[in-house]
């Protein structure tokens, strides 16, 4: 097993954490086919990691998924987990609420939103080589920051370690690469791009853009939401997540709700204090925000 931690300061408080650096939407040990056959044994291994810490009070491991792939998640399972957000997945084989999908009235629309984009001569383009990855990464993280300029928020892909996490990935000179890059194209004008991390048995999209305004009609961003689905299926996935987030344009293609969990895990007298005073601090804005709410 592999679980990679990440020490720092929170104030007063020394923390140990999967350091994600929020380019991650699931975390979750690397473990062995043989231990997964082995029922109880990752329990056991991850109690001996967390009791052999070092100067560490408090455990915090976020975005914890119920399974990663086909396999269960046993940080998920531990009694320490508190619930945190949820994703929206879509089940692409049909052994859940999600059969049927591709019945769905969006992939009705977008498919004739495709066509009309073909007429406009636009392809969908499936990068095969690392330099179209990166080429497919620099159009797409262009369309963003310009995207996000006009709305004034921050981005976050501007960060250079983000930059060269994704570029990393697109540069692997490997056919099994888990980054796929997909865009809607007219020459070598980018009208959307999506990157997705795709390997065994999930995919899950990480980074989408749409470029010119003048393709806004045609809703190039649902239209590749829809061809990295069918994408998804055709390669072998049997999930397809829609990251974090519950905006209504991804309940659109269906899938369903899976609740996420945070580990909190206090290894001594500081770390169990922190916790209780950071749940008092919770409980106290709740019924803070209940009380506004009754007198509003």
């Amino acid at each position: 097993m592999i679980l990679p931690l990440a020490r720092y300061r929170r104030g007063p408080i020394r923390v140990a954490e999967v350091p994600d650096f929020g380019v991650s939407d699931q975390n979750a040990p690397v473990v062995s086919p043989e231990v997964l056959a082995r029922p109880g044994m990752l329990e056991k291994a991850l109690q001996s990691v967390f009791a052999a810490l070092q100067e560490v009070d408090l455990v915090d491991i976020r975005k914890l998924h119920k399974h990663v792939g086909n396999a269960a998640n046993p940080l998920f399972a531990i009694e320490a987990g508190q619930p945190e957000s949820s994703t929206l997945c879509l089940d692409l084989q049909g052994n859940s609420g999600s059969a049927g999908w591709g019945r769905k009235s969006i992939y009705k629309k977008t498919r004739s939103k495709y066509r009309r984009l073909a007429e406009a001569g636009v392809t969908l383009v499936v990068a095969r080589s690392p330099a179209d990855r990166l080429a497919v990464f620099e159009s797409l993280a262009a369309q963003r920051a310009e995207r996000f300029e006009q709305l004034g928020r921050e981005d976050s892909l501007k960060r250079k370690d983000r930059t060269a996490f994704y570029k990393c990935l697109a540069a692997q000179e490997t056919e099994d690469s888990p980054l796929t890059a997909l865009s809607l194209k007219r020459g070598n004008e980018t009208v959307a791009a999506m990157m997705l991390l795709a390997f065994g048995a999930e995919a899950t999209a990480v980074l989408v853009s749409i470029g010119d305004p003048k393709w806004h009609g045609y809703s190039p961003g649902m239209v590749l939401f829809a061809k990295a689905i069918e994408w998804a299926a055709a390669n072998g996935c049997r999930r397809f997540s829609f990251g974090t987030g519950q905006q209504e344009y991804k309940q659109r293609f269906g899938g369903e709700e899976e609740r996420t969990r945070r580990l909190l895990l206090p290894l001594n007298g500081r770390g169990h204090l922190f916790v209780r005073a950071r749940d008092a601090h919770r409980t106290a804005r709740e019924l803070l925000q209940i009380a506004v709410g009754r007198n509003g």
